[in-house]
């Protein structure tokens, strides 16, 4: 019964939010909000410039690949940083990567430790603090950058995120993670410090 509660309130939920709105006089359908003015979002800019496994250095001598867009033109730019286990050349990264350095940003996708083209051995969320922080560090050196940095993503990307904003790093300016916890131990691999089989095993 709780199921089936469930489902209907959630079904209810799409059917009203779906549905576009009717005056009360009979007249057309219109939306109620206006999400964003077209004529203020940023426009297609730069050529890209790309650079592939560019090898940043970690502290105790490991090197983790990445792969840099960046506009093709002089200057200095503010920073994207996408620290994946997924991979960092895919489908859909490579397009999104292009989008925010023809735009203005230098795009950051880096495969973290022992995962794709990274050196060392991966064990999951054990390095994501020090070796991000390294990261932003790097980062910070480099001629084409601005001093502002951000980060996007989601699930163990939106992890590596909070877990190198612990060691606060002077250039992270702004985060975007996703679908994600800075608990591991308290709502997603464990819960309350019990492993989620449910998680974890699907």
């Amino acid at each position: 019964m709780k199921q089936l509660t469930s489902t209907l309130f959630l079904t209810l939920g799409v059917v009203f939010f779906a549905t576009p709105l009717v005056s009360q006089q009979g007249g057309a359908p219109h939306n109620s909000v206006a999400h964003y003015d077209e004529a203020k979002l940023s426009r297609s800019t730069y050529k890209v410039r790309t650079e592939s496994n560019v090898r940043i250095p970690m502290r105790d001598g490991v090197t983790l690949s990445a792969d840099i867009y960046r506009p093709d033109a002089p200057g200095q730019f503010p920073a994207i940083l996408v620290r994946t286990p997924y991979a960092k050349a895919t489908t859909q990264s490579v397009p999104q990567s292009r989008f925010y350095a023809e735009r203005g940003y230098a795009v950051v996708q880096q495969d973290v430790r022992g995962r794709w083209d990274s050196d060392g051995h991966f064990y999951a969320f054990k390095n994501e603090a020090d070796d991000g922080f390294d990261t932003d560090e790097w980062i910070g050196k480099q001629p084409w950058f601005n001093g502002k940095l951000g980060t996007m993503g989601g699930s163990y990307v939106g992890y590596t995120q909070w877990a190198q904003a612990v060691r606060g790093s002077k250039y992270l300016t702004a985060m975007a993670p996703t679908v994600t916890t800075p608990d591991i131990y308290g709502n997603w691999i464990y819960i309350d410090g019990t492993l989620h089989y449910g998680f974890d095993f699907p």
